[in-house]
């Protein structure tokens, strides 16, 4: 009887991939993250000390129905306090992100979701972008500097068009977080790892978002 066998690939590899978006085969090497590297998105520096964490278990994302077994609908949230899980919860004033595709929902509150989801992990006073001062959690204002408006990002030399803000208020094409979205070299994409190609659906969405904001927000100069 043969020996059963495995395929372990190591970390850091490339691997040529595949996967179908909307009928198109898209053809790419996907890098496997090392060690090294799952810690700048997964790790959380707090009081001197340091943790990896899981991205996504957030209030935002939770909230929202699921269906149980026996075919009752309940909010997960809910769900998880009566499973003891969660203590002195408020549905009311809990937040809510949707799908970034859902467009019977507010265009502000699915871009929101967005970066946070792929962005905040690194971009929060405790993650591994801490340092750049961009700010792209759920609940921050985004109508503020630290949110990216108007703010000029350290440590950056604009790209291949040679922008100097994060966000620009009703232009989307001159806000550098549209514009990493679609860049693929390493030194300038978003995020750094774990992407090898652009998120199309992603992209349009947070530029429409930044296009609709109202020049009056800010006068990037």
């Amino acid at each position: 009887m043969a020996e059963p066998t495995s395929k372990i690939i190591d970390c850091r590899a490339d691997i040529e991939h595949e996967m179908n978006n909307q009928g198109e085969v898209v053809q790419f090497k996907y890098h496997i993250p090392s060690k090294a590297e799952c810690k700048i998105c997964h790790q959380v520096v707090s009081a001197q000390t340091s943790k990896i964490m899981p991205i996504g278990l957030k209030a935002h994302t939770l909230n929202r129905n699921v269906m149980l077994a026996n075919g009752q609908e309940i909010n997960q949230l809910q769900l998880f306090e009566n499973k003891g899980w969660l203590q002195q919860l408020s549905l009311t004033n809990a937040p809510r992100s949707f799908a970034l595709n859902d467009n019977t929902k507010e265009l502000t509150a699915r871009a929101k979701g967005y970066l946070d989801i792929n962005c905040a992990h690194c971009h929060n006073p405790q993650g591994f972008a801490s340092i750049s001062g961009l700010r792209l959690s759920f609940d921050v204002d985004h109508t503020t500097f630290e949110y990216g408006i108007c703010k000029q990002p350290p440590g950056w030399d604009g790209g291949p068009d040679g922008l100097a803000y994060d966000i620009v208020p009703g232009n989307g094409e001159r806000s550098i977080v549209h514009n990493r979205q679609v860049l693929l070299s390493a030194k300038d994409r978003m995020p750094p790892i774990g992407r090898e190609v652009i998120h199309s659906e992603g992209t349009e969405l947070i530029k429409r978002w930044i296009d609709s904001l109202p020049s009056s927000l800010g006068h990037c100069q």
